[in-house]
């Protein structure tokens, strides 16, 4: 679903689990529509599976109804099998139902998976294919597509086996989770009011997934692109309560307390009266961004500001603090502040999680202080 957002931006998606197979998602755009179907199977990473191993013969029967009865051989639908094990090679030539078999010199899972697949490959498969699937509908009053599966001819059959894409010693549950938390925060509705809150976004589209998982209709469990957005919206307001610095109400009493109503411009002229106007347009610009990011931001960007508060002003109040006397010497004040700050913050970070302390932020917000009058380049 996370792909799809980024690989079909004018488009729309619908997915669910346990309904088809274990996956089903349907990409549809201003060219085309695809459906995706998966069944995953996670076993140790030390298993290796052949042709015939049970999973994989189960997956073929249940990939040939589906292609055959519901999709009706359209091009339009993608298999996949996605499993954590590896491919071993085949020993068995010969079947249960007296079939001999030539197997070829590599196992026949990695020729499937390449998708370069001869004649006599596809024969071998679609004998496999079909003593399992004599097998499943045995003793059944319908027997599925047993009849078009006979009649199937090599090239038939074999753009059966191209709609399949295999997947091998894939990540299992942990990695994916990592996979999943780094497409989340790459994703075009991450930004600065749900960063740090990746876990929470997993979870919400997990427990979405889930519940939707147990609805009577079809149409009722599916989630789509808008769930998606919604989620990430919803997480805005999710508070990581654990790790948020407390200090974020410091900030609205400090306020109360401000005296200098001084801007920034006026702060830096005031201690170098010929300082590059130019530079002081760039400083008001970061202080604007920074003002920008506190209103969209949440209790954790003003514990943020608070901090960086605190750094500077323990930077100010210390004796060897000289007020500057060039533009030069305002350049290396303002240089030494960042360090400061910046090393406070990643000390604090042990403890506490900022939804934003990358250091351009952290520059716009000393501006902003400044700005805002809680601090200025004077000595006294």
């Amino acid at each position: 679903m996370l792909e799809a957002v980024e690989t079909h931006p004018n488009g729309f998606f619908y997915a669910a689990i346990e309904v088809v197979e274990d996956v089903s998602i349907t990409k549809s755009d201003q060219n085309a529509s695809v459906t995706y179907l998966e069944e995953d199977k996670n076993f140790d990473e030390q298993t290796n599976f052949t042709i015939f191993s049970e999973p994989v013969t189960n997956t073929l029967v249940s990939f040939f109804d589906i292609y055959t009865g519901n999709w009706k051989s359209s091009e339009e639908v993608c298999l996949g099998f996605y499993t954590t094990a590896g491919i071993g090679k085949e020993r068995k030539e010969k079947l249960d139902n007296g079939t001999t078999l030539t197997l070829p010199k590599d196992p026949v899972l990695k020729i499937l998976q390449s998708q370069v697949i001869n004649d006599d490959t596809t024969k071998l498969v679609k004998a496999v294919l079909l003593e399992e699937y004599t097998k499943q509908y045995s003793g059944k009053k319908y027997s599925g597509y047993l009849d078009t599966l006979k009649d199937s001819t090599t090239e038939q059959f074999k753009k059966f086996l191209l709609s399949i894409t295999w997947f091998f010693g894939q990540e299992d549950e942990k990695e994916l989770k990592e996979t999943v938390l780094k497409l989340i925060k790459n994703s075009k509705f991450h930004n600065f009011k749900v960063a740090n809150k990746e876990n929470i976004i997993c979870s919400l589209i997990m427990e979405r997934l889930d519940e939707r998982q147990s609805m009577a209709s079809l149409a009722a469990r599916v989630v789509t692109i808008t769930d998606l957005a919604l989620i990430f919206k919803e997480a805005e307001s999710e508070e990581v309560e654990d790790l948020l610095d407390p200090v974020w109400s410091e900030l609205k009493k400090l306020e109360g307390e401000i005296k200098d109503k001084r801007n920034l411009k006026e702060k830096i002229q005031k201690v170098i009266p010929d300082y590059p106007v130019r530079r002081i347009g760039h400083f008001a610009r970061m202080a604007s961004r920074a003002k920008i990011e506190q209103e969209g931001g949440n209790k954790s960007f003003l514990a943020l500001k608070y901090r960086i508060y605190e750094a500077c002003e323990e930077y100010f109040t210390q004796g060897q603090y000289q007020e500057p006397n060039s533009s030069q010497n305002l350049d290396a004040i303002i240089q030494q502040l960042e360090q400061v700050v910046c090393q406070s913050i990643s000390h604090l970070q042990s403890n506490y999680t900022y939804t934003v302390s990358n250091r351009e932020t952290i520059r716009g917000v000393i501006m902003d202080l400044v700005d805002s009058c809680f601090i200025s380049f004077e000595k006294n």
